[in-house]
């Protein structure tokens, strides 16, 4: 007996990588409010680009409100402590804690409810002279690199 089985296709969900940054902006009172991006993408959909808007609180000026238009939304969850072990090649054995909001996207039009998002523990500077680019660590295994590393190395390369 064979089972024919159908392929389930998972909804991505992307974030624009430094969001956390504009929420923190917003909560130090850096800009009143700001706006970052995220896509939403299921097999045989259109894709969905929204926008949400960060902006404090009118009552409560340590609460930021994230606001989500064009169809997604985004919410944040309960704070959660992460461990790191990244200060072992430093010191021996130190593991570090630090408390970081969780957060959880959606989606309606394409039926994505309440999907977790995984933020970077940590980010490095890059070795290059340029500022701007960071190499964005989330696992133990798994490196993002931002755009400008990719702008910079496109630069560089002999014409």
């Amino acid at each position: 007996m064979t089972a024919s089985t159908n392929p389930i296709f998972l909804p991505i969900t992307t974030v624009q990588h430094d969001f956390e940054a504009v929420v923190t902006d917003v909560r130090e009172g850096t800009v009143p409010f700001e706006d970052f991006w995220i896509s939403c993408y299921h097999q045989n959909e259109p894709s969905v680009h929204g926008k949400v808007r960060a902006e404090l609180d009118e009552e409560d000026r340590h609460l930021v409100l994230l606001k989500g238009k064009d169809g997604v939304q985004i919410e944040r969850g309960e704070l959660v402590r992460i461990r790191s072990n990244l200060g072992l090649a430093t010191q021996s054995a130190k593991v570090t804690f630090c408390t970081k909001h969780s957060y959880f996207v959606s989606c309606s039009q394409l039926s994505t409810t309440k999907t977790r998002v995984v933020v970077p523990n940590r980010t490095y500077p890059s070795p290059k002279t340029n500022s701007n680019s960071r190499i964005v660590g989330l696992h133990r295994r798994s490196l993002v690199l931002s755009s400008d590393f990719f702008d910079s190395a496109r630069d560089s390369r002999p014409r």
